[in-house]
This record gives C-alpha cells, structure tokens and sequence, in this order.
C-alpha cells in the first residue's frame, strides 16, 4: 500500500508507503508525470524492502528503463540503501541523504 501527495504548491511530489509490484509500476508513472510538470524533487519514502520484495525492486528498475526519459533534473529523496542504487543507474540528478 502506498500512496502520492503533492506538496509545497505542488513543486513536490511523496510518494510514501511499502516498496510493493503495484508500488513500482506506478513510481514510473509519476517520475514521467514530475519530468512533464516540472516537478523538480520526488520523495520516496519507502518503508524497509524486506528480502521477499526484492522481485519489486527488479520491477522497479524495469519500469524505470522503460521510460528513457532523463532523471537527471529530479531530486529523489528518502532513499532507502535498498532502493539507492536503482536511481543511480538510472542517473536520477540528486540523491540527499540516502537513509
């Protein structure tokens, strides 16, 4: 379960909950919607990624290649270590204080 909430005069988007199938299709949705608006900081606060979720993070990864779109002028934030490294590869902009 997880859900995405618009914030400071919707210049950020958080997207906060558990790291699920369901989570990571739509977590690429919402990085294309932040890249289209000009959305420049997504928050991703991602509950721990237990080890029977790491098929989530693969799909997570896919979604996001799928879209070949350029992460570099997004901020993720709230990283977990689990998470980290997928939004690197990815070449997401910033990543602060990676948790």
């Amino acid at each position: 379960m997880f859900y995405v909430k618009k914030t400071n005069k919707n210049s950020i988007i958080k997207i906060q909950g558990k790291l699920d199938s369901a989570c990571a299709i739509h977590v690429g949705t919402i990085l294309e919607y932040a890249i289209e608006n000009r959305i420049s900081c997504v928050i991703l606060d991602f509950t721990r990624v237990l080890e029977f979720e790491y098929s989530a993070m693969a799909l997570l990864k896919e979604v996001l290649a799928f879209y070949q779109k350029d992460f570099s002028q997004i901020t993720c934030r709230g990283l977990s270590k689990d998470t980290v490294h997928i939004f690197r590869e990815l070449g997401v902009g910033r990543i602060p204080g990676v948790r």
